[in-house]
């Protein structure tokens, strides 16, 4: 049996033989906008594209937001998985890790100068996440510190929270165009780096 999906615009994507051909914004974009974050038990619909345009907000260099949009482009090809389950999962991991690299080469992008940034904003919007989404559960659980916390709430409560992560139902949109954006500028960079 051949170890493929079929993704939303009808390419076929083997697990087996990633060919970075068959990696399609559209495709990502679609999924990431319709996958749920936290196994879907928010009190309202949050997708994994929203998750991204938060980490996008928090980082602080181009490169570093452009790295934010793609962090977890992997999960539409393999689903969004809960960390604690993921650990225990080391294949998945490593097929999942697969995935995100053959992106990040599809788009040219090297994530090892941004890695920094980008794992300390998500971690940061994962706080901010729980404490606005979640906030019955013990922040303990998740190994958040006092200090996240109050940084989160204040975060939270000065809108920069709501104003990043925008409505579930223009996520796709709000997502794809900062991604063009980025892309953009890696092109004319690139084309600029070329005539010099």
């Amino acid at each position: 049996m051949k170890h493929a999906i079929y993704t939303h615009s009808g390419h076929l994507f083997d697990f087996d033989a990633i060919e970075k051909q068959e990696i399609h914004i559209d495709d990502i974009v679609y999924s990431l906008a319709q996958t749920n974050r936290f196994c879907g038990r928010t009190p309202y619909p949050y997708s994994v594209a929203q998750h991204s345009l938060l980490v996008e907000a928090l980082c602080f260099t181009e490169d570093g937001r452009f790295h934010a949009l793609l962090h977890d482009a992997a999960e539409a090809y393999v689903g969004d998985m809960p960390t604690p389950l993921k650990r225990l999962l080391p294949e998945y991991r490593a097929i999942e890790d697969r995935v995100q690299a053959r992106i990040f080469e599809r788009f040219k992008f090297n994530p090892k100068r941004t890695r920094a940034e980008v794992e300390w904003a998500d971690h940061a919007a994962l706080v901010c996440e729980v404490i606005m989404m979640l906030p019955s559960e013990d922040y303990t659980l998740w190994g958040f510190t006092r200090n996240e916390v109050e940084w989160a709430k204040g975060y939270i409560a000065d809108g920069s929270y709501i104003e990043a992560v925008g409505r579930y139902e223009i996520a796709n949109v709000r997502w794809s165009a900062h991604l063009a954006y980025h892309v953009a500028r890696l092109f004319i960079d690139a084309a600029g780096n070329q005539h010099n």
